[in-house]
């Protein structure tokens, strides 16, 4: 419950038009949290609040989704302050790769929506050379990694320190 202002923050802000809109009111992000936390204890689902290794501060927060299937899980949310690091973003696109194929032996990540506006992920997608766009509609592209195309870039990013995870691939 702790992390309830940081996400209520984070979404209030009016840059963030690329998610769902939520209630003004924090007491309907505590009753969503209140949700979530079913999902969690479930072993479904789980937040993550984001750390800038910057700023060595909470900067967003994302969703791991979806683990419980056998073959594939997913993620949503990616939100971060305005005033990240840049590089917050493919760090933890590399690093829910990683959690994905590494740690729970995933055979695919995905597909989540990304909104046909939202340049800044669309870019991010396109330079990692990971996710690619299996389907789309009006509004959105739905794109999903394979673990093929994880394993073909992910050294790449592991050598800029992008999607390590602490115990894996000796990186202790």
């Amino acid at each position: 419950m702790a992390d309830v202002p940081l996400i209520f923050d984070l979404r209030s802000e009016e840059r963030e038009q690329f998610l769902n809109p939520i209630s003004r009111d924090i007491g309907a992000q505590y009753a969503y949290f209140e949700r979530y936390l079913d999902r969690f204890r479930a072993g479904d689902e789980i937040y993550y609040a984001i750390t800038d290794k910057r700023l060595q501060e909470d900067v967003g927060v994302v969703r791991l989704t979806d683990i419980l299937q056998p073959s594939w899980c997913n993620w949503h949310s990616l939100i971060v302050k305005a005033s990240a690091s840049p590089q917050v973003g493919i760090d933890v696109c590399a690093t829910f790769y990683a959690m994905a194929f590494d740690v729970l032996g995933k055979n695919i990540c995905g597909p989540w929506p990304v909104r046909r506006s939202f340049r800044k992920m669309i870019s991010l997608h396109e330079r990692m050379k990971m996710a690619k766009p299996v389907r789309e509609d009006d509004e959105y592209y739905y794109y999903q990694v394979s673990v093929d195309d994880f394993k073909a870039h992910a050294p790449a990013l592991r050598r800029t320190s992008f999607g390590v995870i602490e115990g894996i691939h000796g990186h202790d």
